[in-house]
This record gives C-alpha cells, structure tokens and sequence, in this order.
C-alpha cells in the first residue's frame, strides 16, 4: 500500500519459514533484471523476543563483514545491516509455520545506499529466505544478519512489479 501523503510504502510479506528465519524483500541492484548485488531489501524475521525488521545493503555477495581498514576506518561490505535503518512501524504475527512481517519504508530515503521506491512504472525486485546468524564486530558489539539463503529470486524469472497499481486481489491468510 503506497500513502502517497506520507510519501510512505507498507509492505506485508509472509512465508513459510522456521522461526528465526529471516524473509527478505527489496528492489534490486540493476534496473534492467533482477539482481542482489547492490540492491537495497528489508529483512524480516521473528524470534523469541518478537518481530524485528531492518534495511540492508547488499554491497557483494557475501555474508556481512565489518572490520577496520588501513586507515583504521570501520568498513563493511556483504549482506549488512544499512548505516540508517529507516524501516518504521513493524508488526508481526506467526501461525503455525507461516511467519507475517508488516513494515512502512520510505518512498525516498535521505540513505544514499537506499534505491527509491517509483510510481507509476514497474520495477524490478528482489527477495530471499534463510537463517539469522550473528556477527561479533570490531567494535565489541553482535548484531544479527543474514546467514545465508535457502531460497532467492531468480535471474531467469526476473520478477516485477508496480508499486502505485491497484490492487487485483488481496488474499489474507485466515
């Protein structure tokens, strides 16, 4: 759902994964084919302290790798949590094998490492499923990220969508 006065995008995803799994959905790094590499996704998952939603920049393809380079400058590069999270307003529910994430992201974000949400044209997307892992930082911190994925979008059926259409059917689990 597009508000296009708050200039906001919901998004609701669900899936069919272990708790503790994370599902992601984004747009993808390349306007012309679906493509991790440089994409900008939200990452979902729930656990046993609740629902949690973050911003990701996917800036190669590897797991995320925070360390301190030769001028002693933290870096990161993979699949990492983004510098400013600007996924707000997240809610959760779980049945039975069924996890559902509903989140509110920017239409545009000030995040230089975000890509836009546009209107009125069809754009290319992006999507995984996998475990949370966690990651000991240079800066005596964990935090969780993604582990790997069991399932992803596909190159070959490379996925589209237009986020200003009206919506054909709204299906909900009951």
């Amino acid at each position: 759902v597009v508000d296009d006065i708050s200039n906001v995008i919901v998004i609701e995803l669900c899936g069919c994964v272990q708790l503790d799994d994370y599902i992601a959905f984004g747009i993808s790094g390349s306007e012309h084919t679906t493509l991790m590499f440089g994409g900008d996704v939200t990452w979902t998952w729930m656990d046993n302290e609740g629902v949690h939603a973050g911003d990701l920049d996917l800036s190669a393809y590897a797991q995320c790798l925070i360390r301190h380079d030769q001028n002693g400058d933290l870096v990161q590069s993979g699949a990492c949590p983004d510098i400013q999270n600007d996924v707000s307003d997240v809610a959760g529910y779980r049945d039975g094998c069924t996890t559902c994430v509903k989140y509110t992201r920017p239409l545009q974000s000030s995040d230089p490492h975000d890509r836009p949400y546009l209107l009125g044209q069809e754009q290319f997307v992006i999507w995984s499923m996998g475990p949370v892992g966690s990651l000991d930082t240079p800066l005596g911190t964990t935090i969780p990220v993604p582990f790997r994925h069991y399932a992803q979008a596909d190159r070959e059926v490379a996925l589209r969508v237009n986020f200003s259409r009206s919506p054909l059917d709204e299906c909900r689990l009951q």
